[in-house]
Formats: structure tokens, C-alpha cells, sequence
């Protein structure tokens, strides 16, 4: 990457979290606390080098995305929010903060489940909980509905994914983003609509357990 592009991108992240602070701050206190808290942790830590160094690709949903999402699927405090692959948990403390219902974020990279468990702690998220551990080994019983930032998965993993929520109950919604679960008898897509995300638009994909 050029020094220009470097710019670019930092000046398209600073224009970013500009305007969701002015947009999300008012209106809830002590999410403005933790995600400055946030911006002040990572100051010097970049998570996008952090999971290249972990052999993972890291990205994040913008929170007007996730309130897009949020809206289409109907989520009310009455539901179980699962983020698979939570990253610095920025998402998740949107979720928690502005739906209520209970969130569980799910990250295998210990440094940002640490960081965002600290967080939590210091916020006082009664309803967020971060676990570490592999998406494999989540338990998605309870979950009501499951989020997944999908864009670099492969279709085998997708796969794989598919048989490990076949424990979810009938209803349960998932969501993806860039592609669609692969077509499996277990989960019907019931919509698609646009969102944006740091590098561009692209398409969240909403299924629903049917049997």
C-alpha cells in the first residue's frame, strides 16, 4: 500500500467514525463511553494487522449497517444476538446498547476478546458477553438470531457451519454478508438487501431454520 492510499483509507475510517459518533453517541451515554474507549485502546493497535498476524482476515460491519440489519430482521430485546467472529466486539456493544437483548460475541483472538471483555467491565454491559473460542465450538442452542461477516469464507467452511447450527431451534434467523449459506435443506433465505461496509457496498443475506 502507498503512502497516499494509506491516507486515504485512515481519512475514509476517521470520516466513518465521525459520523455514526454524531449519529449513535446522544442517544446512549455509556455506548459513547466504550466506544471511545475503544478508539483510544487501538490507538496504536491496528486489528487489521492483528489478524493478519493470526492468519485471519479481519473486517467490521458499520453500526449503521447493523441497524439496517437490525430493522429488516425485526430483533427485539427479547432475542439472543450471536456474533460469530466479534473481532474488537465494536459491533456487539452497538447490538447490546441499542436492541437490549442479551449478545454474545464470539472471537478466537484473545487479544480483542480480552480488550473487549475489559470494556464490557468497565461500562457495566449486564447483557453483553464475549466468549474466546473457535466458531466451531459455539454453542448456538439459544441463539435466536446469528450474525456472521462472511465475506472471505469459503464454501466448505459455510458447509460446515450449516451442520454445526443444525442445534438451532426452528425460526432462528442467520445472517450473512457478501454471499449467501450454501442451499442446504436445514435454512431458506427469506431476503437480501444492500449495506455498506469500510471498503464498499455489498449484499446481507437473511435465512431462517426451517426444520
Amino acid at each position: 500500500m502507498s503512502i497516499g492510499e494509506f491516507f486515504s483509507v485512515k481519512k475514509a475510517h476517521l470520516l466513518l467514525f465521525w459520523r455514526q459518533a454524531k449519529k449513535y453517541y446522544p442517544h446512549n451515554y455509556r455506548f459513547a463511553i466504550a466506544d471511545l474507549l475503544f478508539a483510544i485502546f487501538y490507538f496504536f493497535l491496528n486489528p487489521y494487522r492483528i489478524g493478519r498476524k493470526k492468519g485471519e482476515v479481519y473486517g467490521e460491519t458499520p453500526f449503521e449497517s447493523l441497524h439496517r440489519i437490525v430493522g429488516f430482521c425485526s430483533v427485539t430485546e427479547k432475542d439472543v444476538w450471536i456474533d460469530l467472529g466479534s473481532g474488537r466486539g465494536k459491533g456487539a456493544f452497538w447490538i447490546a446498547s441499542f436492541v437490549g437483548c442479551r449478545t454474545i460475541g464470539i472471537e478466537k483472538i484473545s487479544s480483542f476478546s480480552r480488550l473487549a471483555c475489559l470494556i464490557k467491565r468497565l461500562v457495566s454491559a449486564p447483557s453483553l458477553e464475549f466468549m474466546c473460542q473457535d466458531i466451531m465450538e459455539a454453542d448456538f442452542s439459544k441463539a435466536t438470531i446469528v450474525y456472521f461477516y462472511s465475506t472471505c469464507a469459503e464454501e466448505i467452511f459455510l458447509e460446515c457451519l450449516i451442520e454445526k447450527m443444525q442445534t438451532m431451534l426452528p425460526e432462528t434467523k442467520v445472517v450473512t454478508v457478501s454471499a449467501p449459506l450454501p442451499k442446504n435443506p436445514f435454512f431458506k433465505m427469506i431476503g437480501a438487501f444492500p449495506i455498506s461496509c469500510p471498503w464498499g457496498t455489498t449484499d446481507a443475506y437473511i435465512h431462517k431454520r426451517t426444520r
